[in-house]
Parts: structure tokens; C-alpha cells; sequence
């Protein structure tokens, strides 16, 4: 990457174009300083073709890389990595050591917390907020004003849609969607390819698409903490804490599941069903809309 060492104020232009310096080699990034919030912190470097405007803080040891665009008002902590082919939108802000990978795309005014890495060809659109030491795997796409919480862990072409809240080190695995407005509750798991509808809340501690539940029903439970299948759940689902859920499991529109519920693999609910509290279904059982069970 061709690269210019810059230690100083940019003044009396909107944007600046960097371009490559010949015979100059990549400056080092000695003394990488995360409270370094001057305007330019010392040892940023950035490649060719890169735009940034004049009104960006960058902190020190932040590397930035070609044809990438830093808009007006962002604040870059120190000891980053911005790649290859990056948008950072105006008035965004990314935190000390984040990471945004090749063709990633930080829409206005969102915040990506410290220790934040977003993969290759992601997208966190406006107003977003993403945790601390959060990931956001290839392709991914983080809706507006969606909240993700520290550590949390999005696989590759997940998408988080308008408004959703993910809480503390909660895991959604690939290919899954997670409606607007849908909270889920922290230390989560949402298997690949689940189906999440709009406003379900989804408590804590719960495991949704376990490729195996039940060693010996209705007893003992599998202890696997293998989380390898899609379920799909309707809008306005309801999952209190400790829900376990098997793979391939469709659960209607308005159901209510209660705490510490246990459901096997392939089991269908109609809409508004009501599972109470510790109650546990075998595998591939069906209950109908409005059904009440273990109440």
C-alpha cells in the first residue's frame, strides 16, 4: 500500500485526496497511542486514493488503507485498521483498535465501540451502535438504530434489521435475519439460517436451533452445546429466559413460550399458542393456534 505518514492539521480544503509518495515507504506506527485525540495523531497512515475530509479526528497508530472515504466529523480512535475500499460516513465514530475490513460501509452518526472488527463487505447503516469487542462477519448488514451489545458475535451474511437490540455476548450464526424493533436478551444463541419475524423478544441464556435436544425424553436433556440449525419464529413471538429450542422448530406469530421451556427438533406451533413455564415437548409434536400447554 502506498502511504503517507501524516502528523499534522490538513487546513483550508474541504476534502483531501492523498496520493502515493514515490520512494516513500509505509510510515511504522511507533508509540500507538489510543489517547492520542488530537486532530491528527502521530503515525497515521493512509494509501492512495483515499479521501478524507478535513474535519476528521484520527487518532495515533491508525492505519488507513486505498480509495477508502472518512466523511466530515468522523472520529477515528487510535491504533485502528481501516482498509481497502471503506466508507465512514459523516458524523460516525469509531472507537480505539476497531477494525473495518475491505468494501465495509459505516453509515452517519453510527458508533462502533472499541475492539469492534467488521468484516469484509459489511454494511452498519445509520444511527447504529455496535458494543465493544463485537464482530461483524462478511456481508452482514446492521439495520438503522439497531443496537448491538458488547461482545456479541455476528457470523457472515446475518441481517439485523431496523431498530433490533442484541444483547451482551449473544452469537447469531450465518444466514440468519433478525426482524425489526426484536430484542434478544444476553448470552444467546440463534442457530444458521434462522428466521427471527419483527418485535419477538427473546430472553436470555436461550438456545435456538440445537441440532439435538433430548437424550431421553422427557428427562434428560441433551448436554450438547451444539447450536447448528435454523428455526424460524413469527413477529411478535414472546421466549423468556433459558429457552431451549430444537432445530427446524416453527414457532407461530403471537406465541408465548415461557421460562426455562424445553422444545425438541422439528416441532410446529400454530399462532398465538401458550407453552408455560419448565414445560418440555418431544420432537416433531405440532400444537395448534391458541393451544395451551403445560399450564
Amino acid at each position: 500500500m502506498n502511504t503517507k505518514h501524516v502528523n499534522f492539521m490538513i487546513m483550508g480544503i474541504s476534502l483531501l485526496t492523498a496520493t502515493a509518495l514515490p520512494g516513500v515507504a509505509s510510515a511504522a506506527a511507533p508509540g500507538c497511542d489510543p489517547n492520542d485525540d488530537s486532530t491528527w495523531g502521530s503515525s497515521v497512515t493512509w494509501g492512495s486514493g483515499t479521501t478524507v475530509s478535513r474535519t476528521a479526528r484520527i487518532g495515533g497508530g491508525t492505519t488507513i488503507g486505498d480509495n477508502t472515504y472518512i466523511g466530515p466529523y468522523v472520529r477515528i480512535g487510535g491504533c485502528g485498521t481501516i482498509n481497502d475500499n471503506v466508507t465512514l460516513g459523516s458524523y460516525s465514530v469509531a472507537g480505539n483498535g476497531v477494525t473495518v475490513n475491505n468494501g465495509a460501509s459505516v453509515g452517519y452518526r453510527a458508533h462502533l465501540s472499541d475492539g469492534v472488527v467488521i468484516h469484509a463487505g459489511a454494511t452498519v447503516n445509520r444511527y447504529a451502535v455496535v458494543g465493544l469487542n463485537t464482530s461483524v462477519g462478511q456481508g452482514s448488514s446492521i439495520g438503522t438504530s439497531a443496537h448491538l451489545s458488547d461482545g456479541v458475535t455476528i457470523g457472515a451474511s446475518v441481517t439485523v434489521n431496523s431498530s433490533a437490540v442484541v444483547g451482551n455476548l449473544t452469537t447469531i450464526k450465518g444466514g440468519a435475519s433478525v426482524g425489526t424493533s426484536t430484542r434478544i436478551g444476553d448470552a444467546t444463541i440463534i442457530g444458521p439460517g434462522s428466521s427471527i419475524g419483527s418485535h419477538v423478544v427473546i430472553g436470555s441464556g436461550d438456545q435456538l436451533g440445537k441440532d439435538s435436544v433430548w437424550s431421553t425424553f422427557p428427562t434428560v436433556p441433551d448436554p450438547s452445546n451444539s447450536v447448528t440449525s435454523p428455526v424460524t419464529l413469527g413477529s411478535y413471538v414472546n421466549l423468556k429466559d433459558g429457552v431451549v429450542v430444537g432445530g427446524n422448530t416453527k414457532i407461530g406469530t403471537s406465541s408465548r413460550i415461557g421460562y426455562n421451556v424445553i422444545m425438541g427438533t422439528g416441532d410446529t406451533l400454530g399462532s398465538s399458542v401458550v407453552m408455560c413455564d419448565d414445560a418440555q415437548l418431544d420432537d416433531g409434536m405440532s400444537l395448534t393456534s391458541k393451544f395451551r400447554f403445560g399450564c
